[in-house]
Order: structure tokens, then C-alpha cells, then sequence
């Protein structure tokens, strides 16, 4: 299968909502980058595609203009559907989200899928405004938490424990 066809099957997929069909389309180590606050590994972004598509039941990526260079996957993603039902994701720090009966519609986005052989093992996404899940959030009247920031004091607390995670 080439890397545009595993892309391909693989949104084809998600967006039906066949999560174990396209979790067979993902590398053990798979990252989705960009679409989110933080990156999310395989289990985690099936996780939140599988609750977009519950809230969202006609979502759809129209992935178009895909083309290969070696074994990256280039393509524009552009997200639709109609908030019919709630939405819950306490993961990102947010309360249950009744639905809103709102048609989103967020702009394209470029995005690069890694493919290794069969699978996909990096889904890369511009990060752009009004894009990606704040920006869903946002055409539905919510928004993600702002997290408090670190102050001189914190940074130099958190560089003496050794983690330079920050």
C-alpha cells in the first residue's frame, strides 16, 4: 500500500468511526502534534476522535490534496460537523459541553503524515488560529483552560529537581 493510500484508509477510518480499524494504521508509537494543546499518542487521539465523532456525528476531515515525498504524506486538512450531542472532555480540564446544534467549519490546515511501511507514526498539524481543537471549542462557545504560568521562581525551583520538562 503506498503512503498516500495508508493516509488515506487510515482518515477514512477515523472518520467513520472505526477506531480499531484505524488504530491498525498506526505505529505502536504514533504522535499526533498540532491538533491539540499537547501531543497525544495512538490510544488518546483514537480517544478524542472517538468523543469528537459521538458529539459531532457527520465529522469529517476533507483531506485533500495529499501527495508523497518519500515516506511523508503531505495534505490540507479541513474539519466540519454539527454539534448534536454533548461533548465530554475532562481531560483538557473542561466540564460536559451540552451540545449547541452549531455547524463548524475550521479553516484548512496544512498537515504531514510519517509513514513507516504500513502505518503512520507521526500525524503533524499547523498549529493555526482558529484551527485544530481549540478552535472547534471555540465555534462552540467554549474554550480550553488557560494554564497558570511558571514565574522566575518556578523555573528555577523545577531546573534544581533536574527536570527540564518545562
Amino acid at each position: 500500500m503506498s503512503p498516500v493510500q495508508v493516509v488515506k484508509t487510515f482518515i477514512t477510518a477515523v472518520q467513520a468511526g472505526e477506531m480499531e480499524e484505524a488504530a491498525r494504521y498506526m505505529t505502536g508509537d504514533f504522535v499526533e502534534r498540532g491538533w491539540t494543546p499537547q501531543p497525544l499518542d495512538g490510544p488518546a487521539f483514537l480517544a478524542l476522535m472517538s468523543k469528537i465523532r459521538n458529539a459531532l456525528p457527520d465529522f469529517n476531515y476533507h483531506l485533500s490534496e495529499t501527495s508523497a515525498q518519500g515516506e511523508d504524506v503531505a495534505a490540507f486538512i479541513s474539519v466540519a460537523g454539527s454539534h448534536t450531542r454533548d461533548l465530554a472532555l475532562p481531560e483538557f480540564g473542561l466540564p460536559l459541553i451540552p451540545y449547541s446544534g452549531v455547524a463548524i467549519q475550521l479553516p484548512q490546515t496544512r498537515a504531514t503524515f510519517r509513514v513507516k511501511g504500513d502505518a503512520i507514526a507521526e500525524m503533524l498539524v499547523e498549529a493555526i488560529p482558529g484551527g485544530g481543537l481549540s478552535g472547534l471549542l471555540q465555534q462552540i462557545d467554549t474554550e480550553l483552560p488557560i494554564l497558570p504560568r511558571l514565574g522566575t521562581d518556578d523555573i528555577t525551583r523545577l531546573n534544581e529537581s533536574g527536570d527540564t520538562h518545562l
